[in-house]
């Protein structure tokens, strides 16, 4: 069993069949079969906040489960975000599928990164204190700036009881 943090900020308990980890831009990620959402599913080590051993084998779903060598799932299903972030921000690159990165001559970092989901995605650039600009799509900037309007009148928005 193990307790985890979405992207959200949403906490969860999981029955996983642990399978793999992978270390992908700068994280490790336990792939494993979820009981809860049946299918194979990834798990960023550092979310995880509690996690029991067992010793029950691993079921015959995880064990015939076949592991895609994409982590993050179907790229095809995401958002292409354009972001730009000050050298302190640029780790920001290492959370996401990131591409085209371009190393500005000021040291700031301007790319694209994969998003499965927007309100994930203010979560992440509030982080950085201004360190961090979404450039484009339209959709991005608007999911950004509604995560903003809503931290600052009270609303943590998801996962607010931490």
């Amino acid at each position: 069993m193990a307790q985890y943090v979405n992207q959200l900020g949403q906490k969860s308990s999981r029955a996983i069949d642990p399978l793999r980890i992978d270390f992908i831009g700068r994280r490790h990620y336990l792939r494993g079969w979820c009981h809860l959402k049946q299918e194979l599913r990834s798990f960023r080590l550092d979310r995880i906040i509690y996690i029991e051993v067992t010793d029950q084998e691993i079921t015959q779903q995880g064990s015939s489960a076949s592991i895609p060598e994409e982590v993050f799932g179907a790229l095809a299903t995401e958002l292409t975000v354009e972001i730009t972030a000050s050298s302190e921000a640029s780790e920001i690159f290492w959370n996401f599928p990131s591409f085209d990165l371009k190393k500005e001559a000021s040291g700031s970092t301007t790319g694209k990164i994969q998003v499965g989901n927007l309100q994930a995605l203010g979560r992440h650039v509030s982080r950085y204190g201004g360190e961090v600009v979404v450039l484009a799509p339209q959709s991005a900037r608007q999911a950004v700036s509604e995560f903003a309007r809503l931290a600052m009148t009270g609303y943590g928005g998801p996962g607010d009881e931490d």
